[in-house]
């Protein structure tokens, strides 16, 4: 069983809203697509290194059932990096109708915040990250895996079921919505192998 620590606020409090959000690495088979609400960007992804778990978070689910959060820290070349999801894998039922691994990545200027978006800008990130969960997140379209704040990037990292589709998706609840400065990219991942890396990662860092 994991150790609960308490979550380092001076890190947490201006990165992100309080969510059972969030994870990342490298797979093959790349292909970026850039929405109607991107602007494209190449986003270099970077090896994560596992420093410390900063707590715990539970949430409630539609159907009352108590998930496990995570919320951990590693440090990308010397700066903080949070990282949001829940500490375990959706049924293979699920697992089997998502196979694209889907990064949703937004470059920003970290610099004078430790590496951390400022204020202004983590609330449009907060908002389109609210958009997707309001308007198109299910187990037959769409399930969050984890969300990644820090070094000068965010990232919102999906499972889903068919590219088109949630493009269609996703422009129809961003409309009225201002054009955001995001690039998704898409990975074959059938077998959620990123996914299973990261709570792989964090689970080593939990029992050192």
């Amino acid at each position: 069983m994991r150790a609960r620590l308490q979550p380092d606020n001076d890190i947490i409090n201006g990165a992100f809203r309080n969510s059972n959000r969030g994870l990342d690495s490298v797979l093959k088979q790349r292909h970026r697509c850039v929405s109607e609400h991107a602007y494209e960007e190449t986003v270099s992804r970077m090896n994560r290194v596992i420093a410390t778990l900063l707590g715990i978070i539970f949430t409630m689910t539609a159907n009352a059932e108590e998930e496990k959060g995570i919320i951990g820290r590693v440090y990308e070349d010397g700066l903080p990096v949070i990282y949001k999801f829940v500490n375990e894998l959706p049924e293979d039922t699920v697992r089997s109708h998502l196979s694209w691994l889907t990064v949703i990545s937004w470059k920003y200027d970290g610099e004078s915040n430790n590496g951390m978006p400022l204020n202004d800008e983590n609330k449009n990130m907060i908002i389109l990250e609210d958009a997707i969960e309001d308007h198109i997140e299910n187990d037959q379209v769409l399930r969050h895996a984890y969300s990644r704040t820090g070094n000068n990037l965010k990232e919102l990292v999906y499972y889903i079921n068919d590219q088109d589709k949630f493009l269609e998706a996703f422009n129809k609840a961003l409309n009225g919505h201002p054009r955001y400065p995001i690039e998704i990219s898409f990975y074959q991942d059938a077998e959620w192998e990123d996914f299973k890396r990261l709570l792989n990662d964090f689970d080593k860092a939990a029992n050192k």
